[in-house]
């Protein structure tokens, strides 16, 4: 779980995060660690990740592996568990910073 530093805004009755605890900042964003941790994930785990940075719907995805919508489900939760993430949204996220440093080629490659 992330540790945030608050500050509190009593008069809006909110509290908004500071910083993130450091050490999990570095882990979070460590691209060479995540890299790696991405290259041993099972092909289907890294077909269903691909497909959904490029913007495919459960559903889709579903029917193009001729699977069910709850098994993408569960390969996609495995992989954002293993790869240290909390929302699919960052798959996409973490999928473009590894384009950006020539680590994947294409995310329509699968290896």
């Amino acid at each position: 779980m992330l540790e945030f530093a608050y500050e509190p805004y009593s008069i809006l009755l909110i509290a908004a995060p500071v910083s993130l605890a450091p050490e999990e900042f570095e882990s979070k964003y460590d691209i060479a660690k995540q890299f790696s941790i991405y290259k041993r994930l099972e092909s289907t785990q890294k077909r269903i990740c691909s497909l959904c940075a490029l913007g495919e719907t459960t559903r889709a995805i579903a029917k193009s592996l001729g699977v069910s919508t709850k098994t993408v489900e569960k390969h996609r939760q495995k992989a954002l568990d293993e790869l240290g993430l909390d929302r699919p949204v960052e798959i996409v996220r973490l999928l473009v910073r590894f384009e950006e440093r020539g680590l994947l080629r294409d995310f329509s490659k699968f290896d």
